[in-house]
């Protein structure tokens, strides 16, 4: 009896099919807001909370909600764990106007929700006092088949780093001069990713005085190639 040969072409066609990485599928992204106001401090939410009906995709989405409202929860305590005592009452309500006189807001970006990969950039609003109050960004990135979080090693080559840095000062917008320095991988900023580019966040004073403000560039995948580390 003879026995047949495999034809090249369909070993490659075996071959690619055990290689093929799992389908990425979409994660369930809802809204959730809160508004409150004790003892002189207006609590502002408007956060996202990431599921799945996948059981074993959606523990780890349980998990990383947890990660990320413990991380916000502290960062509320340490700056609103010692509160100044208001003079002539026991509230930190402005009498007259009725206003509270501290703030902690919360919002969220997501950049991607998916089987694979959640990016989640996180700005948070704290006013304690002075002339005005302090932004804070976080970026968490998360790879779910890897159960691991990411930073900015796992997602761009450094080695690359006069390469990346010149796509993003080419993509920069300075135009009007508010900032007086360009972006580099130097400068403290957050890094988030979307399937077609990596998006840059540079907080108050990174670029520049606090009027300058907050600085995004975005910088697409085409662009950066290998320099960017992960396969999407």
């Amino acid at each position: 009896m003879k026995t047949k040969q495999l034809q090249p072409w369909f070993m490659l066609l075996l071959l690619a099919g055990a290689c093929a990485q799992p389908k990425e599928e979409a994660l369930t992204v809802n809204p959730v807001e809160l508004t409150a106001s004790k003892d002189g401090l207006a609590l502002r939410f408007a956060r996202s909370n990431i599921s799945s009906v996948d059981p074993a995709l959606n523990a780890q989405c349980v998990m990383f909600n947890d990660h990320v409202n413990k991380f916000v929860t502290e960062l509320k305590d340490s700056c609103f764990g010692e509160l100044p005592a208001p003079a002539g009452g026991d509230s930190l309500v402005d009498a007259g106007e009725g206003e509270p006189s501290y703030e902690f807001s919360v919002s969220d970006t997501v950049f991607r929700a998916t089987s694979h990969y959640i990016s989640l950039r996180v700005t948070i609003y704290a006013y304690t006092g002075g002339a005005h109050g302090n932004t804070y960004i976080y970026a968490f990135n998360y790879d779910l088949r890897g159960r691991k979080f990411l930073e900015k090693e796992q997602l761009l080559d450094l080695g690359r780093k006069q390469e990346i840095e010149k796509l993003l000062q080419a993509r920069f917008d300075n135009k009007d001069g508010a900032f007086t320095s360009l972006p580099t991988l130097d400068d403290p900023a957050v890094y988030n990713f979307t399937a077609e580019a990596l998006h840059v966040t540079y907080p108050h004073y990174a670029l520049g005085p606090y009027s300058s403000g907050i600085a995004e560039v975005s910088v697409p995948l085409t662009e950066l190639k290998k320099a960017f580390k992960l396969q999407l």
